[in-house]
This record gives structure tokens, C-alpha cells and sequence, in this order.
């Protein structure tokens, strides 16, 4: 799995995932990165307890997160910015999506990263090889979440499965 997630690393790609979790409805997840390191990645019910759909970014200037119009709010888009690029994102404002695509895949290639790995039967709609991941160390703040991730070699990287509780 190592080898799958550092070649993702290297990947500037437009891709699409499931994003699943227990008792809410699967939303589509959309991310873009570009050569330059910038990303940007949408959030349908990101925000406001599902209620507003969003976009995160990451570009020179900061890192952003700008509400989107949709049919239960049409309001024009509109940003705010949270930090310089690399900062992380506040907890209470984080949806945890972006994190395969950003910097789960430096702990994923990490072999010292407190992770228990296994290879997983590949959910609906996955493609390339499936890993369930858990972690092994009691943390306040584990390196990623658990679940099933998924990583096609000719493609992009995917994450599939349940977000832990926080």
C-alpha cells in the first residue's frame, strides 16, 4: 500500500470519490490538484450540519473555505480565508475529506506511522487494490482515520469506507 500511496503523491489529477459514512446519504466528493501544489476540493453538505454545500482550497495566497450556491442556498459564492496554505484546518470547521489527497498519503508511505494494514475486499464501485487501515496507538489526535482505502494505479487514489467518530 506504501507504494500505491506515494505514487498518488505524485499524481496532479481531477478526481472523484464516495464518500460514505453510516446513516447519512453518500455524498460525491471532487478534488483538483495542480503541478504548483494547490488544491481545491468540493464539499456537497459540508458545512452547517449538512446544509450548505462548500469548497476548501489551497492556493498561494491562504487556504480557504468558500460556500457554494446550490437550490437550498443560492447565494453567490463567497470565501474566507483560514491560514496560509499549509496550515490545517480548525477542527470544528474540518470535514475531514480532503485529508486522503493531502496529508494522509505522507502517513500512508510512512512505515513508521502507527498503522495496522490488511488488505480488504475492494467496496462497491472501488477500484485497483483495498486496504483496511486502523491505527495502534491510543491517541487523542491519530494520524488518519480509519477505513477502507483504495488506490487504482492507473488512476487516482480513492478513499471508500467509514470516517471514524470524533
Amino acid at each position: 500500500m506504501a507504494a500505491l500511496a506515494a505514487a498518488a503523491q505524485d499524481r496532479h489529477l481531477v478526481a472523484r470519490y464516495t464518500w460514505r459514512v453510516d446513516g447519512t446519504a453518500d455524498r460525491l466528493i471532487v478534488f483538483t490538484s495542480a503541478n504548483d501544489g494547490s488544491w481545491r476540493m468540493d464539499v456537497p453538505g459540508g458545512a452547517l450540519g449538512g446544509t450548505a454545500d462548500i469548497a476548501l482550497a489551497a492556493i498561494a495566497d491562504g487556504l480557504f473555505q468558500c460556500g457554494l450556491p446550490s437550490a437550498a442556498r443560492p447565494e453567490p459564492v463567497s470565501c474566507v480565508r483560514l491560514g496560509e496554505p499549509d496550515d490545517t484546518l480548525p477542527r470544528r470547521l474540518d470535514p475531514r475529506v480532503q485529508h486522503p489527497f493531502t496529508d494522509w498519503l505522507d502517513v500512508l508511505t510512512d512505515r513508521r506511522a502507527p498503522l495496522s494494514v490488511s488488505p480488504a475486499m475492494a467496496l462497491p464501485e472501488a477500484t485497483g487494490s483495498c486496504y483496511s487501515v486502523e491505527t495502534t496507538a491510543a491517541s487523542i489526535n491519530p494520524p488518519l482515520d480509519v477505513g477502507i482505502y483504495c488506490f487504482d494505479a492507473t488512476a487516482h487514489q480513492r478513499r471508500y469506507g467509514r470516517r471514524s467518530a470524533r
